[in-house]
Order: C-alpha cells, then structure tokens, then sequence
C-alpha cells in the first residue's frame, strides 16, 4: 500500500461540535474522540469554554474548543474564520447548539419567540453558510444539523417546534 493511501487512511479527522459544553452535544463530542476525531467543540461564554476545553483535552492535548454564539451572525464569521486557520477545514460538522425559550403560545412574548428562532433556525443558517464551501471545496465531510421529534409540534413549545421543523427543511434542502 502506497503511504499516500496510508496516510490518507490513518489521518485523524478533524469534528466540530457545536454547544458541546453540556447534554446532546457533549455525549456527541465524546463519541466522536471514542471513534478517533480531533474535536473542537464550542460554547457560548468563556468559563463554558475553558470547561468544555478541560473536559475535551482530559480525552486527549489536540482537542479544543472556543467560544461561538450562533445567534450573532458577526460573531459567527469571525470565529469560524478563526477556526478554519487554527484547525482546518472540518470533516464533520455538527450543528447541535440550541436554546429553549418554553410559554404557552398565548402568553408568549415577542423576544421568547424571536430568541428561539434565531438561535435554532438562523444560528444553524449562519454555521453552514460559513462552513459550506471548504467543506465542499475538501470534496469529503458531512454536516449534521440535531433536529427534535418536537418538531412535529408540542404544546407550549411553538417557537422550538416551528424553529426544529423549519431545520429539517433546511437540512433536506443544503445544496
């Protein structure tokens, strides 16, 4: 076997996990150093961060992680700009950070809707925007968007419900 081929099957990819400082997406960051990756997980503050990061580098000194609030479209630029020069260009991407902003639809206010919203729906728009093309451009990875069976609705939830339905379309639609 030829060592580029070797190399090529022994070359540690590289995940992105967002909102793996806690839950869905820690357990998914742990599962993916367990099968071999070099992950890099975000959170929204720093002290989630410099947790996350402890955490992760327990697992392994080439794991990171870094600060990303995907509900500020800038800050999403900017950091995963930051990213693809620290880290490269992922071979999985897995857009898992969300909110919950839970009221009855009669009592629900303007900003519990638009917070959801933004966060769940437009933060994961904002990540793939800015990840497409190398992803793309490495001609191999996948981008992963966590969905809930709520979406299907729930009382109480119409904002999370609207926004996690909204994602599946999206997610059927990424070209």
């Amino acid at each position: 076997m030829s060592d580029v081929v070797l190399n090529k099957m022994t070359e540690i990819k590289l995940a992105l996990v967002t909102g793996a400082s806690r839950g869905i997406g820690k357990g998914i960051a742990e599962d993916l150093i367990a099968r071999g990756y070099k992950v890099v997980g975000t959170a929204t503050s720093e002290s989630g961060c410099e947790s996350l990061k402890k955490d992760l580098q327990a697992l392994g000194d080439e794991h990171d992680a870094f600060v990303l609030n995907i509900s500020d479209s800038e800050q999403v630029k900017a950091a995963i700009a930051d990213f693809l020069t620290a880290h490269g260009t992922p071979y999985v991407v897995v857009n898992n950070a969300g909110i919950t902003r839970d009221n009855l639809f009669m009592r629900m206010k303007d900003d519990e809707w638009l917070d959801v919203i933004n966060t769940n729906l437009s933060g994961v728009y904002r990540v793939c925007k800015s990840l497409m093309k190398p992803v793309i451009k490495s001609s191999e990875g996948l981008i992963i968007n966590i969905s809930s069976f709520i979406g299907t609705g729930n009382a109480g939830q119409v904002n999370y419900s609207a926004a996690k339905a909204a994602l599946e379309c999206l997610t059927r639609s990424l070209d």
